[in-house]
């Protein structure tokens, strides 16, 4: 059946940018000074997306010599083959990028997040260790990084004589595990597709925009890749996915016995968070890659 080629409907300016955020941003510069690695983590279901430019333009004005790591998370939920395809042109772009692409869900290459920050990264002082600055939009795993590396670096990494930790991983100051650092938001672009990119994979707060638009856009860019797992899960007439996001509401209202509209979107959009809708990237490749 024929879908949508491009969707219309698309958000102004959205203005979503927390005041703890700003604070956060305030304290950088400070927290740049004592940084030995600065790792970015960024969603690989929209590694474009999910890329601030503003916190890079931060770290290289006030540390330019500052080690750097991009670590795409969440490729248990991508599309790895485009998301692979858009890391290769990025490393090509800036050839001294350094890439990891991981899942922490699936433990998929944490190993070797620890094998590079135990290789890139030099204890200061014996007492302290070193530094290493995590950043990254909301929602993209950045705890989750580091309590699994913290856990990876301990399975490995111990005193039989005492019993005491020694693990390699250098030390991450609770300043920095404690809020999100984040400058502006990744600049969404009036009449573009950001918001809603963002809005999907909840890297923005539930409702800034409307859900019946996020989840039509969800809708549109299932059809577009052809991912059609929300068939099946939703019981769709015949069999046969649809363009109509009321025609899918409907279907999963009465499939969940629900009798709220707002309560089939939030499924719609849980059971896409959750992976059970299947697997997409949605920052879309330039023509010719």
């Amino acid at each position: 059946m024929l879908f949508r080629q491009e969707f219309r409907d698309l958000p102004k300016h959205i203005n979503w940018f927390p005041g703890h955020m700003r604070k956060a941003m305030d304290q950088l510069e400070d927290e740049i000074k004592k940084a030995n690695l600065f790792i970015e983590v960024r969603d690989a279901r929209i590694p474009v997306t999910s890329h601030n430019k503003d916190l890079l333009s931060l770290i290289k004005d006030r540390s330019p010599s500052l080690k750097r790591l991009v670590i795409f998370n969440k490729m248990d939920v991508c599309t790895e083959s485009k998301t692979l395809a858009h890391i290769k042109r990025m490393q090509e772009t800036e050839p001294k990028m350094e890439c990891i692409h991981i899942s922490t869900k699936k433990n998929q290459n944490v190993s070797k997040v620890l094998t590079f920050i135990q290789n890139n990264v030099s204890a200061q002082f014996k007492t302290v260790g070193a530094w290493v600055l995590v950043g990254g939009i909301p929602n993209v795993g950045k705890s989750t990084i580091i309590n699994a590396v913290r856990k990876k670096d301990e399975s490995v990494n111990h005193s039989k004589k005492s019993g005491a930790r020694t693990g390699g991983v250098p030390c991450v100051t609770k300043s920095i595990t404690g809020f999100k650092i984040i400058s502006d938001p990744p600049k969404i672009k009036e009449d573009s597709e950001d918001g809603l990119k963002l809005a999907v994979c909840a890297n923005i707060r539930d409702g800034i925009l409307e859900h019946e638009l996020v989840c039509d856009y969800l809708l549109y860019k299932l059809n577009k890749e052809a991912v059609f797992n929300y068939v099946n899960r939703y019981a769709l007439p015949m069999r046969r996915p649809t363009d109509s996001i009321h025609e899918l509401s409907s279907c999963i209202m009465e499939r969940f016995k629900q009798t709220e509209r707002q309560s089939a979107y939030d499924s719609f959009l849980r059971d896409f968070r959750d992976g059970k809708l299947g697997n997409i990237t949605f920052d879309e490749l330039p023509r010719g890659v």
